[in-house]
């Protein structure tokens, strides 16, 4: 019982880190490269339809195509 709560105490203070990492933007997530090129191409996408270039059909066919 005793290591119980010597390993939540534990936790409970690295979530008190963790939060202040956060706050303070040191922390970033990681990501697996597949889910990476995804995002990079949507942003692309839509950065495109932002600007005029490319119509709402053409931004949804090329993503659903891949």
């Amino acid at each position: 019982m005793y290591l119980l709560f010597a390993l939540l105490a534990n936790e409970a203070a690295m979530v008190a880190v963790n939060v202040k990492l956060l706050s303070d933007k040191k922390v970033r997530r990681t990501q697996k490269k597949g889910t990476a090129g995804t995002e990079g191409r949507l942003q692309q996408y839509w950065a495109e339809y932002q600007a005029g270039t490319r119509s709402v059909s053409r931004l949804l066919e090329l993503e659903s195509l891949r």
